[in-house]
């Protein structure tokens, strides 16, 4: 598994079950991103707010087969 780190735009945010996100980001090396972010749902997550729409955020991924998954 690689591991690439980029920054991007969330674009949009979807529930997955009780505590997770699926998100789309646009990232300047990798275009349009989707991936989970786990847990941000919880009450005591640091990382919920800063996963809204517009947000410039700076992430990891890492490659699994041919996809990229957030991290």
């Amino acid at each position: 598994m690689s591991l690439f780190r980029d920054d991007g735009v969330v674009l949009r945010t979807q529930k997955l079950g009780e505590a997770d996100r699926i998100i789309t980001l646009l990232t300047r090396g990798h275009g349009r991103v989707r991936a989970v972010a786990r847990g941000v749902r919880r009450t005591k997550s640091k990382f919920g707010a800063r996963l809204e729409p517009f947000s410039h955020v700076d992430v990891q991924f890492f490659a699994r087969g041919a996809e990229l998954v957030g991290r």
